[in-house]
């Protein structure tokens, strides 16, 4: 079973991987061309996927320092940290 370059533009070898000939009517000469177009497009489109992919670690580490971070935690609910810090400081001043 084999594929047609039409069917996949994957396989641009001509004679089934083998060596082209010389002579012919620039059939290798158009290959080449076709491998390098192809070569520049996925070039291209590493550099796309590498872009999206520096750009989600950049949210990624943005969110990671939301969660962590002890003034997110203290923004979000600044009466229950102080209530915290209320009951904290009874505890240990009943202590002594």
């Amino acid at each position: 079973m084999q594929e047609s370059s039409k069917e996949n533009p994957m396989r641009t070898r001509v004679n089934n991987g083998a060596a082209p000939q010389a002579g012919g009517n620039g059939q290798a000469r158009s290959m080449t061309m076709t491998e390098r177009e192809l070569q520049s497009v996925l070039r291209r489109e590493i550099e796309i996927e590498h872009q999206e992919l520096r750009e989600a670690v950049a949210d990624l580490e943005v969110a990671a320092r939301r969660t962590f971070d002890l003034r997110t935690w203290i923004q979000r609910s600044p009466i229950m940290w102080t209530c915290g810090a209320f009951v904290i400081g009874l505890g240990l001043g009943f202590k002594r």
